[in-house]
């Protein structure tokens, strides 16, 4: 063959075990465990903490849940003291009904701990959001265990970027730091506008778990000369405000 060597192809296909593996059709995808948002509830009752007047969702967060298939049920009247009507949680999509209904839905959101009335009514392995303060209140926490509840303290929530979200420490925080200058204007003896010179003089702020710069900040920005406890930390060096003694201790929700 002219000192060619010829090469012969051999078309004899050899097993490759990997192949068959890629080329089989897709399975179908296993189905994700748990319970489908169309079947669960939320409840949401009235606050009854003496002088309370927040609610825990307002109409435009039950828009958001009713679109994801949640139902939800308000106790009647739930919101009428944050200015938020029946009618609006209607119009939302939202069921108003009586207390006992809403204490039986599948998840309960609530703004203060509940009281030893509201736990016999809660639904057995339930799911309970609201603030809790466990350390506080432990009696509440072990019926609540005896029930099986799946409590979620929003106090305890740690203040990380990841669970921005979930900050509710924060923003309570900062509305008390507003409502703190509108408080101390009603009790000023004397007029003052926006632009005038005269300012409230201190404003003291004691430390609650959270960041001090969001009950000081509006402080701040209205003239004042924020003082905080000793115990603030290091971020409060840097807003500006000037650390005080505070002796007592706390109780609850009270300070002796």
């Amino acid at each position: 063959m002219g000192g060619c060597t010829r090469i012969l192809r051999s078309h004899l296909s050899l097993p490759r075990p990997w192949y068959r593996s890629f080329s089989s059709t897709a399975s179908s995808p296993t189905p994700t465990p748990g319970t489908p948002y169309a079947k669960l509830t939320i409840g949401v009752p009235k606050e009854i903490w003496h002088d309370e007047k927040r609610v825990a969702i307002v109409p435009a967060v039950v828009t958001k849940l009713v679109k994801k298939g949640f139902t939800v049920n308000i106790e009647e009247n739930a919101g009428t003291l944050a200015n938020f009507t029946n009618k609006a949680y209607e119009e939302a999509g939202a069921k108003v009904t009586n207390v006992n209904e809403a204490f039986q839905s599948d998840i309960i959101l609530k703004v203060r701990p509940t009281l030893e009335q509201e736990v016999s009514k809660l639904k057995n392995e339930g799911t309970l959001i609201s603030f809790l303060y466990p350390a506080q209140n432990k009696t509440l926490i072990e019926k609540l265990a005896a029930k099986k509840i799946n409590a979620f303290a929003m106090d305890c929530i740690p203040r990380i970027s990841r669970a921005q979200a979930f900050d509710a420490l924060s923003s309570m925080a900062n509305v008390a730091g507003y409502r703190a200058v509108i408080e101390a204007a009603a009790h000023f003896p004397r007029f003052f506008s926006v632009r005038s010179k005269i300012g409230i003089e201190i404003f003291i702020g004691i430390e609650s778990g959270t960041g001090p710069d969001s009950a000081v900040e509006p402080e701040l920005t209205s003239k004042t000369r924020p003082r905080s406890q000793s115990k603030l930390t290091e971020k409060s060096d840097n807003i500006g405000d000037e650390g005080i003694h505070v002796y007592g201790s706390e109780a609850g929700g009270t300070f002796e």
